[in-house]
């Protein structure tokens, strides 16, 4: 089915959201630190069901149609657990965190002051998912200073923190940076921390690429590592092994490298790089530009410089065609891989490639499009500027 979309979000715009999350000044947007005692830092239960939201005018996937459609006022990109998923509410005096479960159900809200306030969702050595959310606080000589806290996802009962960090949330995961000197400066070093317990991991040899959920990702003089919290290497990958003439001070984290779980999809220059399996450390494929992958089957779709491939969960081809050299991928859900290209929305069966009915025929309005799935199949669906959530509780038409 092919498609165009009345408002499109753009990668443009998720990447200066991150940016304004991460300008920190001494005294922060909306005054000082000090002075922002009000605020509700520690989670705090809700139990707030969602009403349903009118969606006449919305183009929702069929696959998504029989569910109960809430809105939760998040403004910003949602960070995903395996079925409970977190973002904030911009207001005028505060971010307004809210963790929702899967049949639309608030289960805590927390506040943090509008600027150096960035958010993870990652997971301990014991499988815990954990929220961690940064703050500001004021330091020596009332130069605010940036911590991080870690609150089960769940509950939001504290786990560790608050921990004071180099600087703002950089990502991905757990991973830190001291903002440059000056406006043309260069940032610090990259700072992960241990997801079970906050305190900094060793830099050891190589640079931190990322933390995602519970693996840390490095990259050292002839190798890329992959490590559980702060123990041994669970996996290594040799940079010669990669081709392409990838070198160490070239690796970095491409910035579409979200929402893909249980993989990291690396940039070695050039908007390309390596797509590997996190569990496994095998690279899936070497030069992928972006990729997606579906939470339940975890089929995974790349595209590279051949076209669209579609990988089952053993990690072996089902699908290669040819697609526009402009085109990217929105999310993989079940068999269905959703593509954009330009201001135009089209899906394909991931098995055959033929052009897939994703839509109702004669559907009017907005598009939405799928991000975060759920292996349960609620998930949220991007309309524009909106952010709605497609529970598991079912429409009464549909009981």
């Amino acid at each position: 089915m092919h498609l165009t979309r009345d408002s499109v979000r753009s990668t443009a715009l998720f990447a200066a959201l991150a940016l304004v999350l991460s300008a920190c000044t001494e005294t922060g947007d909306g005054g000082d630190p000090a002075q922002q005692h009000d605020l509700q830092r520690t989670p705090t239960p809700s139990g707030q069901e969602l009403e349903p939201v009118d969606t006449s005018g919305v183009q929702v996937p069929t696959q998504f149609d029989q569910l109960v459609t809430v809105e939760p006022a998040w403004d910003l990109p949602v960070q995903s657990g395996e079925d409970i998923l977190l973002s904030a509410e911009e207001t005028d005096r505060a971010l307004v965190f809210r963790a929702v479960g899967p049949t639309g159900t608030v289960l805590w809200s927390a506040e943090r002051p509008r600027s150096c306030s960035g958010f993870v969702v990652t997971e301990d050595a014991d499988g815990r998912e954990l929220a961690v959310l940064t703050d500001t606080e004021a330091g020596d000589d009332q130069v605010a200073v940036v911590t991080a806290s870690a609150y089960d996802l769940a509950s939001g009962a504290p786990v560790w923190g608050p921990v004071e960090v180099p600087g703002p949330h950089a990502g991905p995961g757990l991973v830190f940076e001291a903002p440059p000197e000056g406006f043309m400066g260069e940032s610090g070093e990259p700072v992960a921390l241990d997801p079970g317990t906050g305190r900094r991991i060793a830099a050891e040899d190589g640079r931190v690429l990322g933390e995602f959920r519970g693996t840390l990702v490095r990259v050292g003089t002839d190798a890329i590592t992959g490590s559980r919290s702060s123990g041994e290497p669970a996996w290594t990958i040799p940079l010669d092994d990669l081709g392409h003439g990838i070198g160490a001070s070239k690796l970095a984290v491409s910035p579409k490298a979200d929402p893909t779980p249980g993989l990291a999809l690396l940039d070695g220059g050039g908007g390309m790089g390596p797509l590997i399996d996190l569990e496994s450390g095998e690279v899936l494929a070497p030069a992928v530009r972006d990729a997606a992958r579906d939470s339940s089957s975890a089929t995974t779709a790349l595209l590279d410089e051949n076209g669209l491939t579609v990988l089952d969960a053993a990690g072996d081809e089902q699908l290669s065609m040819s697609v526009s050299s402009e085109a990217t991928l929105e999310a993989v859900v079940g068999v269905l891989v959703y593509l954009r290209d330009g201001t135009s929305v089209r899906v394909h069966n991931g098995v055959t490639g033929g052009v897939a009915q994703a839509y109702a025929q004669d559907g009017d309005g907005a598009v939405a499009l799928p991000v975060h799935v759920t292996p349960h199949g609620s998930g949220t669906l991007q309309v524009g500027d909106r952010t709605l959530l497609a529970t598991s509780r079912v429409t009464d038409d549909h009981r």
